[in-house]
């Protein structure tokens, strides 16, 4: 009731290849609850994290046909603490684990993906009035290459009166780093490779809603980032909302990300950005590269 819950409906780690199979008419479900303490000596509040499902390995995939559900809350004290309590849902967590090889030769035994395909519905819930609430509907983190494929329904909701809260639907980044060894000013590295691709189909949505009152409020519907190659291509409908009466409120349909790159944006279906507050921007899309877009 008090302190730190957390739950995980699959948590799976594998050192080579690792794949989730959720299919039609199956359910994963997870919910953490816990609950803010009055006058803790140390200022901190409640914590609940949760993942419906998460895996890390070499190669990471995962098939949903079925539902997902991942719910985290935090029952709100009766004053601000010096800590804040935080909510924190993942309704699919996907990390896939790499090292650039020393020897180029090698390249392609290392070249690893993470790969999500859904067809069915993902959905992330996070409150924690009065301290920090984070969703992320599929949050996938590659090392080479990270992909989400969707024709189905993907939700992230984020809640936190008098605090803050930040949701995102789809979240996609790639990135792998070559080792260069260390001197006397410290160790050195180089970026060499990383694509991300979020592929939004006929029929897909993807829907990030953040309140917070008198708070602050952000909503993503999709996040694209890579250092190279970044691509969002939307046939279906990519949402965000985000709203605090009395407070700030940032919503971003759609963003996408290369930092040495060009990235892209193929767009034939709806992407909406609404904000609502004291204070409220909201981009529809937002396609952001260094050397230009290709829109």
């Amino acid at each position: 009731d008090v302190g730190i819950a957390s739950a995980d409906g699959i948590f799976q780690v594998s050192g080579g290849i690792g794949s989730i199979n959720n299919y039609a008419g199956a359910t994963i479900t997870a919910v953490a609850v816990s609950a803010t303490l009055d006058g803790d000596v140390d200022g901190y509040g409640g914590r609940a994290v949760v993942d419906g499902t998460r895996m890390t390995a070499f190669n990471a995939y995962q098939y949903n046909g079925g539902e997902i559900v991942a719910s985290a809350y935090v029952a709100p004290g009766s004053e601000a603490l010096l800590h804040p309590s935080l909510a924190l849902a993942y309704g699919t967590y996907m990390h896939a684990r790499s090292t650039y090889p020393s020897d180029p030769a090698y390249l392609s035994d290392f070249v690893n993906t993470v790969e999500l395909l859904n067809t069915g519905s993902i959905e992330a819930y996070a409150g924690a009035d009065m301290g920090e609430a984070a969703a992320y509907g599929a949050f996938l983190l590659g090392s080479f290459y990270s992909s989400t494929t969707n024709s189905g329904h993907i939700l992230a909701e984020a809640d936190a009166d008098e605090g803050f809260a930040v949701a995102v639907g789809t979240y996609n980044y790639a990135s792998v780093s070559e080792y260069l060894g260390c001197d006397y000013y410290g160790c050195h590295y180089a970026v060499r490779d990383g694509v991300s691709v979020l592929d939004n189909q006929e029929g897909g949505e993807i829907i990030a809603y953040a309140s917070a009152d008198a708070g602050v409020a952000e909503a993503y519907g999709s996040v694209v980032l890579a250092p190279f190659a970044a691509t969002t291509t939307n046939a279906g409908s990519i949402s965000a909302y985000a709203s605090s009466e009395g407070g700030l409120a940032y919503a971003t349909g759609s963003l996408t990300r290369s930092f040495y790159g060009l990235p892209e944006l193929h767009n034939s279906g709806i992407i909406y950005a609404g904000a609502y507050g004291e204070v409220a921007v909201a981009i529809g899309a937002n396609v952001i590269g260094t050397y230009g877009v290709v829109v």
